[in-house]
């Protein structure tokens, strides 16, 4: 079993959120777990979503996801797992404990559809992701500090009552890059018992 190092606290949700807006971008604050003003109480936009779908019904529809970011320095990545995306085989420790300096990209995009063609979608289950947000740009144009976290599992969006996605995000906001989380620690708190996150 791999040893625990220096767990910590973190805003930890695995929740679907229902789409507020189509067609436009719009912000996603992760320290509140909530669509930015005027769609929620969110302040900041660390994900930076917009959701384009066509919908006639569930054996009709094409929609496409696509995540971008408010800083120079934010961006994601993705982590393969060798479990084929079922974290109840093998290992909770699958993610590394500490989130790479380079590698992020800016933009990612996801699309679902169905119709008389059959099914497309690019939703891969064996992807993860490490993320950087709120990253600030010191006096020499390099990055100064940004705040890290992962997303376990696929970064998913469905169709239907309106469209959403599901995700099951980490958010260390002390500016390092430890991503080892401590699960006695979640900083969002009353949370439903179906919300009780254990893994690290």
């Amino acid at each position: 079993m791999r040893p625990i190092v220096n767990p910590v606290p973190m805003y930890v949700r695995n929740h679907s959120f229902k789409v507020p807006v189509k067609g436009e971008e719009v912000g996603f604050d992760l320290e509140k777990a909530d669509w930015v003003i005027p769609y929620g109480q969110g302040t900041t936009a660390d994900f930076v979503f917009k959701f384009v779908q066509r919908f006639d019904n569930m054996n009709n529809y094409d929609a496409t996801m696509i995540l971008t970011f408010s800083n120079p320095f934010d961006g994601i990545q993705v982590v393969k797992d060798d479990g084929g995306g079922d974290f109840n085989i093998g290992s909770w420790y699958r993610l590394q404990r500490t989130a790479p300096e380079t590698g992020y990209l800016p933009r990612i995009e996801k699309r679902i559809s169905r119709g008389s063609y059959g099914r497309y979608s690019d939703i891969e289950d064996d992807n993860n992701y490490i993320f950087r947000i709120r990253s600030e740009v010191g006096e020499n144009g390099k990055l100064k500090q940004a705040m890290y976290g992962k997303i376990r599992g696929e970064l998913r969006h469905f169709v239907g009552d309106g469209g959403g996605i599901k995700i099951h995000y980490y958010l260390n906001p002390d500016y390092t890059r430890n991503l080892e989380f401590d699960p006695k620690r979640n900083l969002f708190r009353s949370l439903p018992q179906n919300e009780n996150v254990r893994q690290p």
